[in-house]
């Protein structure tokens, strides 16, 4: 699994070098469009984490949170770097055991933050426009359950980190000079290995659907 997600990584970074290198070429002198400008986002929205059954399964329909800044270099092609934020819950695995004369949780839980960055190209509408991106960037997940014993409580975690990759695309509408409010899809593609709880690699990618905010400075 880590393999192809390298693999999704490494294709996803060729095209955004290759988008980056291209974007000069079709730009107009610095100053010469209006649209050039820096910018700050910040998103929120729903996570749909994958299913691993036997591992951790029974994810539910969790949170998503993101702020970012970007830069749109062209009419058409915007670069980004942000800090995704999104949390999920899954059924406790079997492979997790409860304290000497004690219980742990039925569900347990995996947060996770990163840096990525994004290659977004968009419609160039004055009012409405569409987009879609890839991004790549470096993740931190942490599995944790709670549990007690002899009537203390107690969290049992593991941490992990590694690359992922992902696609997004939406539409956004014009709210103000440089301020737009839109609703975005993304697939992230992101794997973690948390020792003997997961006993090998899992799939911590999922479905996202998140309400954005952009706004110029």
């Amino acid at each position: 699994m880590r393999q192809r997600n390298f693999r999704a990584l490494i294709a996803s970074v060729v095209l955004l070098m290759g988008l980056a290198v291209a974007g000069p070429a079709a730009a107009q002198p610095p100053g010469a469009g209006p649209w050039q400008h820096w910018y700050w986002s910040v998103t929120a929205g729903s996570y749909r984490a994958e299913d691993n059954p036997g591992q951790l399964a029974s994810p539910g329909s969790e949170l998503a949170l993101g702020v970012g800044v970007g830069y749109r270099y062209t009419r058409h092609l915007s670069l980004e770097v942000e800090v995704p934020l999104f949390y999920s819950r899954y059924d406790t695995p079997a492979t997790v055991s409860p304290p000497p004369f004690g219980t742990i949780d039925d569900r347990s839980s995996v947060n996770t933050a990163g840096i990525a960055g994004n290659v977004v190209l968009n419609t160039g509408g004055q009012r409405v426009r569409g987009f879609v991106g890839v991004g790549a960037g470096l993740y931190w997940s942490r599995f944790s359950v709670g549990g007690q014993s002899f009537g203390l409580t107690g969290t049992y975690e593991r941490d992990d980190s590694g690359f992922g990759s992902q696609w997004l695309a939406g539409v956004d509408l014009r709210v103000g000079r440089r301020s737009w409010l839109g609703l975005e899809y993304r697939r992230v593609n992101l794997t973690a290995n948390f020792g003997q709880v997961t006993n090998g690699d899992i799939d911590l990618g999922g479905r996202f659907v998140l309400l954005a905010f952009r706004s110029g400075f």
